[in-house]
């Protein structure tokens, strides 16, 4: 997966025409490393345990700005490793494309879209989440779609209107031996 997403960006970058002033092409990537411990492993299953977690994440985003707008074009992939209960490791990747013009001075028009693959246990916001344990280990896919308009009425008012859709998709691991939750 990472092949083709270097070579996305390489084609997101020198897409556009260049030359103007007012072009320009940002990469500001981001990298953190965590380290916690938890007792609350396998808190789905029989017993609790306890285990040392490490965190690897990163944001390489790339964005072209012109005098009409913008693309932008991000990854930003995940890696989740245990100490003992390596079964429990996960990772994550997300990708968005984000485009926004301002066809004249008064209009703005955005088009959004992103695609989330995860295979985690619970909903592990962060690291230091209480409720990492509290929902069976899934497979998970988002798929999100949004395009927005805005019109400025006036100095104080903007008329805006959005629309978007969401496909989701998610399968229960079976890691305990027992039957996944909707097969009981």
């Amino acid at each position: 997966m990472t092949r083709p997403l270097l070579v996305l960006t390489a084609v997101v970058a020198l897409g556009f025409p260049s030359g103007a002033a007012a072009q320009r092409t940002t990469f500001n990537p981001q990298l953190a490393l965590e380290q916690g411990r938890t007792d609350n492993v396998e808190a789905v299953g029989a017993t609790k345990s306890s285990d040392s977690v490490t965190r690897f994440s990163a944001l390489l985003p790339v964005v072209r700005e012109w005098s009409t707008g913008s693309f932008g074009f991000s990854y930003a992939p995940s890696v989740q490793r245990y100490s003992d209960f390596d079964n429990l490791d996960d990772h994550r990747h997300r990708v968005v494309l984000d485009l926004r013009t301002t066809p004249s001075r008064l209009d703005t028009f955005g088009l959004t879209a992103s695609y989330t693959k995860t295979q985690e246990q619970g909903s592990a916001a962060g690291i230091d989440s209480v409720d990492s344990f509290a929902a069976p280990r899934s497979d998970r896919e988002l798929i999100r779609l949004e395009a927005d308009y805005q019109h400025e009425i006036g100095p104080h008012w903007n008329l805006r209107a959005a629309a978007d859709g969401t496909d989701s998709r998610f399968k229960t691991i079976d890691q305990l031996g027992l039957p996944a939750p909707e097969d009981r």
